[in-house]
């Protein structure tokens, strides 16, 4: 999985971390959904799900969730298209 990038305004860089190919919506789900989609599945190892756990955790701790400042922010009915993206910088 190679990032997705793209520059806005001011030169910003963002980046997306998002699957190769389509779900069945024809969607391109990004890294959050991918692997919280094989916890739900119960595919992950222990290790891997304490990992997934402990690096949700402080995602969640650090970054900004947009459903929290919007919660219509990804409301197929309303923004059919909408993705998170990550500043360069941050990485």
């Amino acid at each position: 999985m190679a990032p997705t990038s793209t520059t806005a305004p001011g030169n910003q860089t963002y980046l997306r971390f998002q699957s190769a190919a389509p779900n069945r919506h024809g969607r391109y789900p990004g890294i959050f959904a991918l692997v919280n989609g094989l916890s739900r599945s119960g595919i992950l190892t222990a290790t891997r799900e304490q990992f997934r756990q402990r690096e949700n955790a402080w995602y969640q701790g650090n970054l900004q969730d947009p459903a929290t400042i919007d919660p219509t922010v990804y409301d197929l009915g309303l923004h059919p298209g909408a993705v998170a993206w990550f500043k360069a910088s941050a990485m």
